[in-house]
């Protein structure tokens, strides 16, 4: 009797394990039905569950969304170490609107920073009334495709975003991209296919415009033309309602056929009747001195506000370090801003002008005594023209009345 209980105990028991086999070899495992399998689960935000990729381990999780995609950025020491595939689309329609604009020092550096300092920096711009920002990508290759998988790029416009939000002052991110190294290549090598994808992918990583800096451009260059034509096309195309921007060569009247780093008003006008909005490098003029840079800066001013068929943006210098075509003491912020101001108190405002653009070369910038910090070069006194000549006047209110 207890021999045959003890058998049909053991048969039960073989029975509730072949079934529990069964069940696990039809049955997927929990990792896979919850599409994390090789992921490590997040902390929900929210009540909004995210995922990451690799053993990473999690010390600060920002959200945000734009648009309708939720993307998760995960940061250890201020460095991110990974972002999700979300595709990550601009916030809003882009648009041309009366303001400045400021060129990035590298998404690397950047991302690299703590908060406090990532913080202050950004108040200085929402001061500045700085809309657009400028992001230091790659070069393009040959075929103008871009050699990016952004992730840093998408983490930075996420941190912006969380502070553009609290401060209820949005942003705008320009993909700033071309070559300097060989120009002329990429004119003539240039492919569809390869400004689709740069189009497509820039758009994606949630840019709102991207802004082509090739230098040099030869004075009616039909290749240029062909390009812009190429990327209106594109994002027509993969990306509507994304603007378009070029930087422009000086503008001089007479000026040679296949000059490099010189346009006459007729190539320019063709050039800006393709683009949303141009940007005039109002830089590296040889101007050795105030009185040469203030002459160079008003003849560039009278002679692309007149001649242009798209929105500018005045690119402008703010760095102290020489070079060949670059004298500090000829070209400063507060040159550029007092060459603004003379032009503006003689001469009709810009119609089509929409701000001024910081450029500096060595990505230091100092805005108070004795401190030293990564973004931008320019000195405590620069700072303070451009903001109190400059954002803080009545002079940007009479520029731009031919803006839509």
């Amino acid at each position: 009797m207890a021999s045959a209980s003890k058998l049909i105990a053991i048969s039960v028991l073989l029975i509730v394990v072949l079934l529990v086999i069964l069940v696990i070899i039809s049955t997927p495992s929990l990792l896979e039905r919850s599409g994390l399998e090789g992921s490590t689960a997040l902390p929900t935000l929210g009540g909004n569950a995210q995922t990451a990729t690799g053993p990473n381990t999690v010390t600060n999780v920002v959200t945000t969304t734009r648009l309708s995609t939720s993307v998760t950025t995960i940061t250890k020491n201020y460095t991110t170490t990974t972002l999700s595939t979300t595709t990550l689309l601009p916030a809003a329609i882009p648009q041309l609107v009366k303001s400045n604009a400021y060129f990035l020092t590298t998404p690397v550096d950047m991302m690299a920073w703590n908060q406090s300092y990532f913080d202050s920096f950004t108040q200085h711009l929402i001061k500045a009334n700085v809309t657009y920002l400028y992001f230091n990508l790659p070069n393009l290759n040959q075929d103008a495709s871009l050699q990016d998988n952004f992730t840093l790029d998408r983490s930075l416009i996420v941190r912006f975003d969380v502070l553009a939000t609290a401060a209820n002052r949005p942003f705008q991110y320009i993909a700033w991209t071309g070559t300097q190294t060989d120009p002329n290549a990429t004119l003539a090598n240039f492919t569809t296919a390869g400004v689709d994808e740069t189009v497509n992918s820039v758009y994606k990583a949630g840019f709102d415009g991207i802004l082509l800096d090739l230098e040099p451009v030869p004075n009616d260059s039909p290749q240029f033309l062909n390009m812009l034509i190429a990327f209106r096309s594109a994002i027509d195309q993969y990306a509507p309602g994304m603007l378009l921007g070029a930087n422009s060569m000086a503008v001089y009247y007479g000026e040679s056929y296949g000059h490099e780093w010189g346009w006459d008003p007729n190539y320019f006008q063709h050039v800006t009747s393709l683009v949303n909005y141009v940007s005039p490098m109002l830089f590296e003029s040889g101007a050795r001195n105030y009185s040469a840079y203030i002459q160079y800066a008003e003849t560039q001013i009278q002679i692309t506000s007149q001649y242009s068929k798209a929105a500018i943006m005045y690119a402008i210098p703010d760095w102290y370090a020489n070079t060949t075509w670059h004298d500090p003491l000829g070209e400063n912020l507060s040159n550029a801003v007092t060459a603004f101001q003379l032009y503006l108190s003689n001469q009709n405002p810009p119609p089509m002008m929409m701000g001024l653009a910081i450029y500096g070369l060595n990505k230091t910038y100092v805005l108070t005594p004795n401190t030293v910090t990564q973004a931008l070069e320019t000195t405590p006194q620069d700072w303070s023209v451009f903001i109190n000549q400059w954002v803080n006047t009545n002079y940007p209110s009479k520029i731009g009345s031919g803006l839509a």
